[in-house]
C-alpha cells in the first residue's frame, strides 16, 4: 500500500511539472511573438555588457541583449542584438549608450532619442533594422579626463620652465621696476597736488569763459542777421537799378526804332532844300531878270534845231 502512494506521488510531480514546462513553453513563445529584433552597431568597446543584459528606453526595461558578436562584414564593429516589446516606441532617431547598474559595474542598453517627431523605425527578424550607438558618458568622461591630463602635464611643463632660474631673476627685475615705477607715481602724485588744488578755480575761469564766448556768439548772430538785412538792401537796391537799366533798354529801342529814322528823313529833307536854295541863288546870280521874266526858254542843247557850238574861247573855262 505505502509503495503505491510514493508511486502515485511521484506521477502527480511528473505530470505537473510536464504542464509547468509547457506552459513556460507556451509563455515564451508567445513572449517571442511580441518582440521585435533590432541590431545595434558601435564602434566603441562594450566592456561590461553580457549577454541576457537588460535593454531599458529612458529607464524603463523594454528588452534584452540576445548575441553580441563582431560584424562579419567590418571587424572593427560590434554588433549587438536585442530582442525589445513591439509596444517600445523606436523611431528612425533612436540611438543606444551603454549605461552601468550601481556599484556592481554591469553594463546594460539604455535607448533613447532626440525628443523630435519622427516616424517609427521599422524592423523584421530576417533583416533587423539597425539602432546606432553613442559614447557612453563614462567613456566620454575617460577622454575628456585623459585630455584633461594632458594638458596638466603641458601646463605643468611649462610651469617648470616659468620657475626656473632665469625666469625668477627676470620676475625680480621686473618686481624692482614695479616698485620703481611705484614711487615714481607717488612723487608725481604728491606734484600734481598743488595743481588738483587749483583745479576747480581754473574750472570756475573756464567757466566765466564759456560765458563770454556765449554772449559773444550771441552778438555774432546779431551781427550776422544785420548783415542778412543789409545784403537783402543791397539785392533790392540792385533790383531796382536793374529795371532802371531795363527801361533805358527800353527806350534806346523805341528812339532807334521810332525818333532815329524821322530824324534821319527830317535830315536828308534838309539837305535837298538847302541844295535847291543853292541853285535858286546861283541862277539868281547868273540872271536877275528872271526874277521878273522868268527862267526863259533855255539854249538849244547838242542835236536840237538852233545848237551853236562854242567856240574855242567859249569853250575855255
Amino acid at each position: 500500500m505505502e509503495n503505491r502512494a510514493h508511486a502515485l506521488m511521484a506521477g502527480l510531480f511528473l505530470l505537473l511539472f510536464g504542464l509547468a514546462l509547457a506552459a513556460a513553453a507556451l509563455w515564451l513563445g508567445q513572449r517571442g511573438t511580441d518582440r521585435a529584433t533590432y541590431n545595434i552597431v558601435t564602434p566603441f568597446t562594450v566592456s561590461g555588457l553580457n549577454l541576457q543584459a537588460p535593454v531599458k528606453y529612458r529607464g524603463v526595461q523594454i528588452g534584452q541583449v540576445e548575441a553580441i558578436d563582431f560584424d562579419p562584414k567590418n571587424p572593427a564593429l560590434i554588433v549587438i542584438r536585442i530582442a525589445v516589446d513591439k509596444s517600445a516606441p523606436i523611431k528612425r532617431d533612436t540611438y543606444a549608450q551603454l549605461s552601468y547598474q550601481g556599484v556592481t559595474g554591469l553594463a546594460y542598453v539604455e535607448l533613447a532619442d532626440s525628443g523630435q517627431p519622427s516616424p517609427p523605425l521599422q524592423t523584421s527578424e530576417r533583416e533587423p533594422a539597425t539602432i546606432p550607438m553613442r559614447q557612453s558618458l563614462l567613456a566620454e568622461v575617460g577622454s575628456s579626463g585623459q585630455m584633461l591630463l594632458m594638458q596638466l602635464n603641458e601646463l605643468m611643463g611649462k610651469l617648470n620652465k616659468l620657475g626656473s632660474e632665469e625666469n625668477q631673476a627676470h620676475v625680480s627685475r621686473i618686481l624692482a621696476n614695479v616698485e620703481t615705477s611705484t614711487a615714481e607715481i607717488v612723487q608725481m602724485q604728491q606734484q600734481l597736488e598743488p595743481t588738483l588744488q587749483r583745479l576747480p578755480g581754473l574750472l570756475a575761469s573756464a567757466e566765466r569763459a564759456l560765458g563770454n564766448t556765449n554772449v559773444l556768439v550771441q552778438d555774432l548772430d546779431r551781427l550776422t542777421l544785420a548783415a542778412q538785412q543789409e545784403l537783402k538792401n543791397v539785392g533790392k537796391a540792385g533790383d531796382s537799378v536793374a529795371a532802371m537799366g531795363q527801361a533805358g533798354e527800353q527806350i534806346s529801342r523805341e528812339i532807334s526804332s521810332t525818333t532815329l529814322p524821322e530824324l534821319h528823313a527830317l535830315m536828308n529833307s534838309l539837305t535837298r532844300t538847302s541844295e535847291s536854295f543853292d541853285r535858286l541863288a546861283t541862277q539868281l546870280q547868273q540872271r536877275p531878270q528872271s526874277l521878273v521874266f522868268g527862267k526863259g526858254r533855255a539854249a538849244p542843247g547838242p542835236g536840237e534845231r538852233g545848237f551853236t557850238p562854242p567856240t574855242a574861247e567859249e569853250a575855255k573855262p
